[in-house]
């Protein structure tokens, strides 16, 4: 019988923990992943605000009660058609709470569990407040913390918003601007006007340097990640901006979406936000109802052979793997294709065409394993992943790390599984993720590709 981590020892697991010492990795040789990534994706560690239910806190400022249809939302039939292309039928329950507030111009703060709907809520409540035909100026702008998201976002947007668009070119519609890129062939993207803007904060705030993005018509921005993004003192042109609480007599309209907020972001954005409306939800339910979370005792020496006999089963559906450092994600990949166990690996420290590359290829289901750290564990959407492995724990129980990271599995109320590597040292971390989010996480048994049944 499974027993809770209460009880964890390290005794040696069945079939699978191997005795055999295998391969090891220096961990001083590895650097930090976070001091190298553009925008680092791990959080300071405060105890979350007292929260209360979706329904408690919108009742609070909404005369009609909640709707559950997209139909009920009073969106624009265009908007409609694009929502349904997609292939949407019902709004989800954070959607259904989020949107009619974002249409109203209301400001949003909006947290949720991963694979609720979050940035599908924000998508949809932005592009009914834009008038493309009536100005082709910038309207919306959406910040985010990665390259990879940046890219997500723009091709959402651009699918929702495909009959939304009936008159403006493609260019004119919908642009992403990220890192990495010429700086001067993005300005020149906007001299004929942008209607929506997705980029990563420091290109965002070079472009408006530059004064090639204006925002004088600009309505609403929209910060995804941003207990992320709010950890960073803003650039000067962004903070300016955000402190501007009028736009041609126009109140500017702010959205904040995270999975995780801290008490340190929501007194960040008191400064710029007002009177938003927020959808919280408490920590202990953070965790997607959908995923089976386990656990594997195994000595640090033998994390590489144990992860090799759970190859076969794990690659069922696609996988992400999570380690700690860019250095030990590319010795895993390594490792594993060392012994035809097939891998890709990606972080932040590879060149961005090899991100843009290996990403491709695994959203094509062209492969099937990822070794990444925790650059890829914020809002990145693969509907395939139905599998998470944590081969290092995030370094405190108490980091959201963990959360956005299970989140990558178990997409839109699918099925998903974790399963967590914990070594002797690791015990009384795993311990305290039990603790601090409110979860059980039970031994691996043998058969548990069944629970994906």
């Amino acid at each position: 019988m499974s027993q809770p981590m209460s009880s964890h020892t390290t005794a040696a697991f069945p079939s699978w923990r191997r005795l055999v010492r295998g391969p090891t990795l220096e961990e001083s040789d590895c650097k930090d992943e976070h001091r190298n990534e553009e925008c680092r994706t791990s959080n300071p560690i405060d105890e979350a605000v007292s929260l209360v239910s979706h329904s408690e806190v919108v009742a609070d400022r909404h005369t009609s009660a909640t709707t559950t249809l997209f139909d009920d939302m009073d969106l624009h039939e265009n908007l409609l058609r694009g929502i349904y292309a997609h292939g949407f039928e019902t709004p989800s329950r954070v959607q259904q709470d989020a949107i009619p507030p974002i249409v109203q111009g209301c400001n949003v703060i909006l947290q949720s569990s991963s694979g609720t709907g979050k940035s599908f809520a924000y998508i949809i409540g932005m592009l009914q407040r834009i008038d493309v035909d009536k100005d082709r100026r910038l309207q919306a702008l959406v910040l985010v913390p990665t390259r990879e998201l940046a890219l997500q976002i723009g091709s959402n947007v651009a699918h929702i918003g495909e009959f939304v668009n009936n008159t403006a070119p493609a260019e004119n519609f919908v642009q992403v601007f990220v890192g990495g890129l010429s700086v001067s062939a993005d300005a020149k993207k906007l001299k004929s006007g942008c209607v929506i803007v997705i980029g990563t904060l420091g290109r965002i705030a070079d472009l408006m340097k530059r004064g090639a993005l204006q925002t004088q018509a600009l309505r609403v921005v929209v910060i995804d990640e941003a207990d992320n993004l709010l950890l960073f003192r803003l650039p000067e042109e962004l903070h300016q901006l955000f402190s501007r609480r009028q736009q041609n007599s126009q109140e500017l309209q702010f959205v904040l979406s995270s999975t995780t907020i801290s008490t340190a972001t929501l007194e960040k954005a008191r400064k710029f936000v007002t009177d938003p409306i927020r959808i919280l939800v408490p920590r202990r339910n953070l965790s997607p109802e959908g995923i089976k979370q386990f656990f594997v005792s195994v000595d640090e020496e033998n994390k590489l052979l144990t992860l090799c006999d759970l190859y076969e089963s794990i690659t069922i559906a696609q996988t992400v793997i999570f380690t700690n450092t860019s250095c030990k994600a590319e010795w895993i990949a390594e490792q594993l294709n060392t012994f035809n166990c097939t891998a890709s690996m990606m972080h932040a420290d590879m060149q961005q065409s090899e991100r843009d590359a290996v990403m491709s290829a695994f959203r094509a289901g062209c492969s099937r394993v990822l070794v990444t750290t925790d650059m890829f564990a914020r809002g990145l959407d693969i509907v395939h992943v139905i599998i998470v492995v944590n081969y290092d724990l995030p370094t405190s129980g108490k980091d959201p790390a963990y959360v956005h990271r299970i989140g990558r599995c178990g997409r839109y109320g699918r099925k998903g599984i974790t399963i967590n590597f914990v070594s002797p040292e690791d015990v009384a971390l795993h311990k305290e993720i039990e603790e601090h989010w409110g979860i059980v996480i039970d031994e691996l048994p043998m058969d548990f590709p069944a629970y994906l049944a």
